[in-house]
């Protein structure tokens, strides 16, 4: 009298219908199945934490030590568009910092890393955020505004950055527990 593969384990106990044998050769392979899905489950999460925490640990430095060197402020656009780059596109966009009506040289760089994008409907849209002859955004050197200034489209987003890490934290710790059960 055979009973299939599929059949409810515990029903079968019940019934009498499995061996001692049996029953540790059936609870062993699922003891080993789910410690190796804890086990990948816990290096994946390890690895998104890794990730995450270093990308937002990197996004943090950069704003903490802009706020640390420079002032906030406004520069006009002067310059705007979208070259091509070896990953796609790229903006180009050129201001200058305005500091009590005074006017000082123009700069390029713009926020933490140059935008770049994979296709040129993108790279257009997100243009359209810089019109020339717009204020926008800036931290810029106070001592001499025309060595370093850095156009930021969206304000500093320090509480967004703490957020992604605190997260990433929290799954590199969950897959440090998954690992160690």
């Amino acid at each position: 009298n055979s009973i299939p593969k599929w059949k409810n384990y515990g029903s079968q106990c019940e019934r009498g219908l499995v061996t001692r044998h049996k029953r540790k050769k059936l609870t062993t392979h699922s003891t080993n199945w789910q410690h190796l899905c804890a086990m990948w489950g816990g290096l994946l999460l390890i690895a998104l934490g890794i990730v995450g925490a270093s990308a937002a640990g990197q996004s943090l430095a950069w704003q903490m030590q802009t706020r640390w060197k420079y002032t906030s402020g406004h520069c006009r656009v002067v310059k705007a568009e979208v070259v091509p780059s070896n990953n796609g596109y790229e903006l180009n966009i050129e201001h200058q910092v305005e500091v009590d009506g005074q006017v000082y040289r123009a700069t390029r760089n713009t926020e933490q890393t140059t935008p770049s994008y994979n296709n040129l409907p993108d790279a257009e849209t997100a243009l359209a955020s810089y019109p020339v002859g717009s204020l926008q955004p800036c931290w810029y050197d106070a001592a001499d505004p025309n060595r370093h200034s850095v156009l930021v489209r969206r304000d500093m987003d320090t509480l967004l950055q703490s957020t992604v890490m605190a997260v990433s934290l929290l799954l590199g710790i969950t897959g440090i527990w998954l690992l160690r059960r």
